[in-house]
């Protein structure tokens, strides 16, 4: 169950790489596979792009916090290289 966890902290960059690869395989641009696969055949294929997304997700974050690119969204986000929010530090005294 923590495969699955851990698709979940890479969603957005699994997202675009399970779309780069379906676009590819199934558009012109690509194998052009599109209505020429079965839906047996289809199924199978969805199953082990997945499969493969969970194994390589667990790998990946066995040796990085956080995905590649929602590392580069988090950067946006805080507008912070380091990915991580500021913390505002308050005066004790002045309040």
């Amino acid at each position: 169950m923590r495969a699955f966890e851990k698709v979940g902290k890479l969603s957005l960059s699994n997202y675009i790489l399970q779309t780069m690869i379906c676009t590819t395989v199934f558009y012109g641009y690509g194998l052009g596979l599109f209505a020429k696969m079965g839906i047996w055949l289809g199924i199978l294929f969805g199953l082990s792009v997945y499969t493969i997304q969970v194994v390589a997700s667990h790998w990946y974050m066995k040796r990085f916090k956080q995905g590649p690119l929602e590392r580069v969204m988090r950067m946006f986000v805080y507008w912070n290289v380091r990915s991580k929010p500021k913390i505002e530090v308050k005066d004790v005294v002045n309040g």
